[in-house]
């Protein structure tokens, strides 16, 4: 088996300029798609007596882009919009470098102040459809606050196919559901046709319901968003790309690896690093033909 050694190394980083596109380093783009309605104005269950969670949002979007805004291209759009309480929401920063202090700008201005419904699928299908929004040059990502379920959509299901949408132009939406006042059977499902099910917990989607655990939460899809996968770019800017660990394989019975070569996982390869299939000697029976007493069915399964 191959012996492979990986270092990984988290740097909290200044702003980064524009210039900083050449270096070979990604820079996905993050869009914090952020719920101002009037519930948001509320405080937590937890602390009825504290901030309101439009105030902890905003705290803690600001340590996220402190954070992250080195190695992360970020924008802004907020729900409801305009003079209609369901108002889709509007891109107020566009997803580029250097835009932490326009996003903490937009977000403290009066004009975005909780008040209002909360139109979720509106948002999702109108960014969907903005071509401003959508980059095919690098990972982007929604990531989507809110702590209500959608009160402007005539569909209930209307969410979970706006987060389909999005992800099938290319942007991978996690949801992040802050409080009480969610619901949590769609947003699971929305996590799910947004394409990050699995990045969250048991859930599928980031449940937060004070500061501290939704500063985890963004802290996580943070993390995901910035890690390093197989696709020949260099996601986490340490100057290697695809330096990703091998996955576990079962194939034909016998347990091997895939390993991320040009962008793409190999199949599932043995000890001496060649493909498993039913020639492979630990499938063979006691005759040498294989489908015997090892029982291989030759389908490929991964063991992560």
């Amino acid at each position: 088996m191959r012996v492979w050694f990986i270092v990984f190394v988290l740097v909290a980083a200044a702003p980064v300029p524009a210039v900083a596109a050449d270096s070979g380093c990604e820079y996905p783009n993050v869009m914090f798609v952020v719920d101002k309605s009037g519930s948001m104005s509320d405080p937590t269950d937890l602390n009825p007596s504290g901030d309101s969670k439009y105030e902890i949002a905003l705290a803690t979007i600001e340590r996220a882009l402190s954070l992250y805004g080195g190695k992360v291209r970020f924008g802004l759009t907020m729900f409801p919009w305009g003079d209609d309480d369901c108002g889709p929401g509007e891109i107020l920063v566009a997803m580029d470098y250097d835009t932490s202090g326009s996003i903490t700008g937009k977000m403290r201005a009066e004009e975005s102040q909780p008040q209002g419904s909360t139109p979720i699928a509106a948002t999702l299908f109108a960014l969907a459809a903005e071509p401003s929004f959508l980059d095919a040059s690098r990972r982007s990502f929604v990531l989507l606050l809110t702590d209500g379920e959608d009160t402007c959509a005539s569909d209930a299901d209307s969410p979970v196919k706006a987060a389909g949408d999005v992800f099938s132009k290319g942007t991978a939406v996690f949801v992040i559901g802050f409080g009480s006042g969610v619901d949590p059977v769609t947003l699971e499902a929305m996590a799910s046709a947004g394409g990050t099910a699995n990045a969250a917990q048991a859930d599928g989607y980031f449940k937060a319901d004070d500061a501290a655990t939704l500063d985890v939460a963004l802290t996580t899809i943070m993390e995901s968003a910035t890690a390093e996968v197989c696709d020949g770019r260099d996601n986490d800017c340490n100057g290697i790309a695809d330096d990703v660990p091998p996955k576990r394989c079962s194939k034909c019975g016998i347990v091997g690896e895939q390993v991320c070569e040009a962008g793409e996982w190999t199949g599932c390869l043995d000890e001496m690093g060649v493909e498993i299939t039913i020639d492979n000697p630990g499938c063979r029976n006691d005759s040498g033909g294989g489908f015997g007493d090892k029982g291989c069915a030759c389908s490929s399964i991964v063991l992560e």
